[in-house]
């Protein structure tokens, strides 16, 4: 199968043409036209972007995009030089999902985000923390001894009571969560470590009631009512995830799009100087 794809990358080098590397960095979907440099047997060498340089080293892997190609590509980064902007991918693979048309932007919270989960069917209340939340749906992280308790499925709905981090001043952005001395591969994937969720009981104050840049505008709390779309169990943290479509949330949908856009330009900034700690590495 490496050999139909890399005849297929040799048509693209001799086409001229350049092929898009896809991958998604806490919810943000970043995607860059990428040009190919050599193909080896079984590899080929792209000369990419710094944002995606640094998302192909922490992912150890990125998807390739092509009208060349018939369909969306999963290769695994073996080697990178970041100052070079080039990357040795291979081991490539049919992706079965709908990465190739991921565009919505699902945020990702930079601190663990609790709230409160009430299904009214049950008349019962639990704790959740956010995964991440887009303009359209959010996710839920629970532990699996809720799903013990609750009889829960797609299709049933759920309220969700949450409070979001501050909103800041315009042109004022958070740096305390990123420091230039920590080794970058403390951000990688593999080595992100979670804690469970805790309980009510357990914690008597929100995550997010933490200390933060005096410029915070507001902390708020927003209540929405939703449908549960997917329910999937996040084996290496033991979690369970229930993704979630929003039925209704006014007024809250405007909180909902100003911490989504003041994490875009978080996320952007910490990017930005993730590279500058890769190029330090390397």
């Amino acid at each position: 199968m490496a050999e139909k794809w890399i005849e297929s990358f040799r048509a693209i080098f001799a086409a001229g043409k350049e092929i898009s590397l896809l991958n998604v960095f806490k919810g943000i979907p970043l995607s860059f036209p990428a040009r190919i440099e050599q193909i080896d047997e079984n590899y080929i060498h792209v000369r990419t972007e710094n944002h995606q340089a640094v998302c192909m080293y922490l992912e150890k892997s990125t998807f390739i995009q092509s009208d060349m190609l018939p369909e969306v590509l999963r290769a695994d980064v073996i080697e990178l030089d970041a100052e070079k902007h080039i990357a040795t991918l291979g081991n490539f693979s049919r992706v079965k999902s709908d990465i190739g048309s991921r565009h919505l932007v699902r945020i990702q919270p930079q601190e663990p985000l609790a709230g409160d989960i009430h299904m009214p069917a049950e008349d019962s209340i639990e704790r959740g923390e956010l995964a991440d939340i887009s303009q359209n749906g959010l996710a839920i992280f629970v532990n699996p001894s809720f799903m013990n308790v609750w009889r829960i499925g797609k299709g049933d709905e759920l309220i969700v009571s949450l409070r979001l981090p501050g909103v800041y001043t315009i042109g004022d952005y958070r740096t305390d969560f990123l420091d230039e001395n920590t080794p970058i591969d403390r951000f990688a994937r593999d080595n992100i470590r979670y804690s469970p969720v805790p309980t009510r009981d357990q914690r008597k104050k929100d995550y997010s009631i933490s200390q933060t840049p005096a410029h915070k505008v507001s902390n708020p709390k927003f209540r929405i009512k939703a449908v549960i779309a997917n329910i999937t169990l996040e084996k290496e943290i033991d979690r369970y995830r229930i993704g979630m479509r929003i039925l209704s949330a006014e007024p809250s949908r405007t909180i909902i799009t100003q911490f989504i856009a003041q994490r875009q330009s978080e996320i952007i900034r910490e990017i930005k100087t993730l590279y500058g700690m890769l190029i330090k590495k390397q």
